[in-house]
């Protein structure tokens, strides 16, 4: 996080997958978010191996997963209404 941006300071809960939500996530990012990505623990977000590979990574998830950091958490297991009290406390913002 980085607070000489114009979004320093600003906490952002990323749960999307694919392409909108973690694109948008990464704007806000680039703009000095300090953005979190909740992902499942069973492969991470299906971006990961989409198309062209380099190294075990698909270059689309390079490119969409810069300037967050990623969290495994299960929301079939705790329930989607447990992921937003157990994180959005702590999110100033959070897109779903």
């Amino acid at each position: 996080m980085h607070k000489n941006t114009p979004l320093g300071g600003i906490r952002v809960l990323e749960l999307g997958q694919l392409i909108a939500g973690p694109f948008a996530a990464k704007i806000l990012g680039e703009f000095g978010a300090d953005v979190i990505k909740i992902e499942s623990p069973k492969g991470g977000d299906p971006l990961r191996k989409w198309r062209l590979l380099h190294d075990g990574n698909s270059v689309w998830w390079e490119v969409q997963s810069r300037n967050k950091r990623s969290l495994a958490l299960d929301l079939r297991t705790c329930g989607r209404l447990s992921a937003k009290t157990w994180c959005v406390p702590w999110s100033k913002n959070a897109t779903f």
